[in-house]
């Protein structure tokens, strides 16, 4: 099979589910499954949110936190200090299912994250129709702390950073997770 199709099949359409079109644009708050006063993420007190579509394709993506519990990073992208969060999705590829995910890092900045990615205009290996179209529907959108042991190969990175892009697996880092894609319940 050729690669440059299989790896594309994984990738295309890789925002949100119900992103349908490439003005859909859909929008999930995070919240963080482990309740600790010492967390990075506090239910009720931080916020996040993913923002995906968008963009001519519809393939750009937005991961936006503030209010963390975390100190600031050296302010230099891809280092070990970095935030990864990951989006995990699963394509249908040759009759049968794919398990990939996008790697983005964050920097932090005041007690915030800021990512923001046209992956399409990044790289056009990630453009729907480049290679092929196969719909992958993102299943969860989870950031963890800093993890310097966490190193994916990357298939198609994103520019400028060959730290970010699309991985051919769904790994986890061994670090703490910050917060999750889902809904937070009982906040004032």
């Amino acid at each position: 099979m050729n690669r440059k199709i299989f790896f594309f099949g994984a990738a295309s359409m890789l925002l949100v589910s119900g992103a349908a079109q490439a003005k859909d644009v859909t929008l999930r708050p995070f919240t963080n499954p482990v309740v600790s006063s010492t967390a990075p993420f506090a239910d009720c007190a931080s916020s996040g949110a993913l923002k995906g579509g968008g963009g001519k394709f519809g393939t750009q993506v937005q991961i936006q936190m503030k209010k963390l519990n975390l100190p600031d990073t050296d302010g230099i992208p891809c280092t070990d200090d970095d935030v990864i969060c990951l989006q995990q999705t699963t394509s249908t590829v040759g009759g049968g299912p794919l398990a990939t995910e996008l790697v983005f890092r964050a920097e932090v900045k005041k007690g915030q994250i800021k990512i923001k990615h046209d992956m399409c205009a990044e790289n056009s290996n990630l453009c729907p129709g480049a290679l092929g179209a196969t719909p992958t529907y993102a299943e969860r959108v989870a950031c963890y702390t800093a993890d310097p042991s966490f190193d994916p190969l990357i298939f198609y990175a994103l520019q400028p950073n060959a730290c970010e892009g699309l991985v051919l697996s769904q790994e986890t880092p061994s670090s703490a997770l910050i917060a999750e894609t889902g809904s937070t319940s009982g906040c004032p």
